[in-house]
């Protein structure tokens, strides 16, 4: 699957949000709190925090639903978000970062041009040994079209969502881009103190509120 492909996905889910509010009317729009909802379970709590950083462990079951809910955002194979996210943290502004938008420029990082980047070939061996993680990374595509043509409010609200961590909540310094963002809260849940996160990257729980972990600490494995 090539970029191109994720790109025509997008635009094609924001054509198909515009049909669905002139059919259903303007209360179609509340849908985005529930894209909103099914983002930050699977991108945040789920690819982020459960596997990239190893916060909560999660079932077989679970892992199931995340997964489908994660290909609907659109982002491709979670393996390699996963490995995308291992060299964010590894190589934060610096050259080898994948989406450093100070380097890519803001455009590039919104269609996530990322100069091509190539998934670490050891990361991917490990973690395709998952079935849950393999199934998602070979079948993602058929749940993103179907989110696109019958629920584009999870696709569309992803694709802002994420570029709110990759650009809003990097425009710090050209020594220490991250930075925190508190008013950010109602969309990100805990993920706007991205400064203290890359502080402290083993860090579960970022604040008193942080909706993010308590959401972990509920459905996580016993």
């Amino acid at each position: 699957r090539n970029k191109k492909n994720y790109l025509v996905l997008y635009l094609l889910s924001h054509i198909s949000f515009l049909f669905y509010v002139y059919i259903f009317g303007l209360n179609y729009i509340y849908t985005l709190l529930l894209g909103l909802m099914v983002y930050n379970l699977s991108a945040e709590l789920y690819m982020h925090r459960g596997l990239s950083h190893n916060h909560f462990k999660f079932s077989d079951n679970v892992q199931m639903i995340l997964n489908i809910l994660y290909s609907m955002c659109n982002f491709g194979s979670i393996l390699v978000s996963i490995s995308a996210h291992y060299n964010h943290h590894k190589f934060m502004d610096q050259q080898n970062d994948p989406h450093d938008f100070r380097r890519l420029g803001v455009f590039r990082t919104i269609i996530k041009d990322w100069d091509n980047y190539s998934p670490d070939k050891n990361v991917m061996r490990n973690l395709i040994k998952n079935k849950n993680l393999r199934d998602q990374h070979f079948n993602h595509q058929k749940y993103s079209i179907i989110s696109v043509l019958f629920f584009p409010f999870v696709p569309m609200i992803s694709f802002w969502a994420i570029n709110l961590i990759f650009i809003v909540t990097h425009t710090g310094n050209y020594k220490d881009s991250a930075i925190n963002i508190p008013f950010l809260y109602p969309l990100m849940w805990g993920s706007e103190m991205h400064y203290d996160h890359h502080l402290n990257p083993s860090k579960k729980k970022m604040h008193d509120y942080d909706l993010i972990y308590y959401l972990g600490e509920l459905i996580k494995s016993k």
